[in-house]
């Protein structure tokens, strides 16, 4: 029975992962970025980590950038139309840079995983990102 190159299957927590080929390239669509994640320490003593810690990561792959989207009112309950702007907001992170995800309330959970060949990646959009590391 042959393999398929991009399959779907599960690790210890429980996430689904689909699995794309190392040698596969990945072009995210708007804003969306892929992140690979720091290694994790695995031994046979249990690691207790607070879980108000922001991820870092490194940035693999950036999307072009989007449309924001506009409002006719600035209140949340009394806008009746929605449409999207037409000033183009290209991403500001590239590729290769080091970033903190989210600001201590986001988990590991919010975001799709995925597994491109031995790397353990995030798939999010650029606003989750809360700032670049020197």
């Amino acid at each position: 029975m042959r393999s398929k190159p991009w399959s779907r299957g599960s690790f210890a927590g429980g996430d689904t992962l689909t699995y794309i080929p190392e040698g596969a390239k990945i072009r995210p669509l708007r804003d969306q970025v892929v992140l690979e994640m720091e290694e994790e320490l695995l031994s046979n003593v249990l690691l207790v980590r607070a879980t108000a810690m922001p991820l870092e990561g490194t940035v693999l792959a950036v999307g072009p950038g989007t449309y924001p989207k506009r409002y006719d009112h600035p209140n949340k309950h009394v806008r009746t139309k929605m449409w999207d702007s037409k000033r183009f907001l290209k991403t500001e992170i590239k590729v290769g840079d080091r970033v903190k995800l989210g600001d201590g309330e986001i988990t590991n959970n919010a975001f799709q995983r995925v597994r491109w060949g031995n790397k353990h990646c995030l798939i999010c959009r650029e606003p989750d990102i809360c700032g670049v590391v020197a």
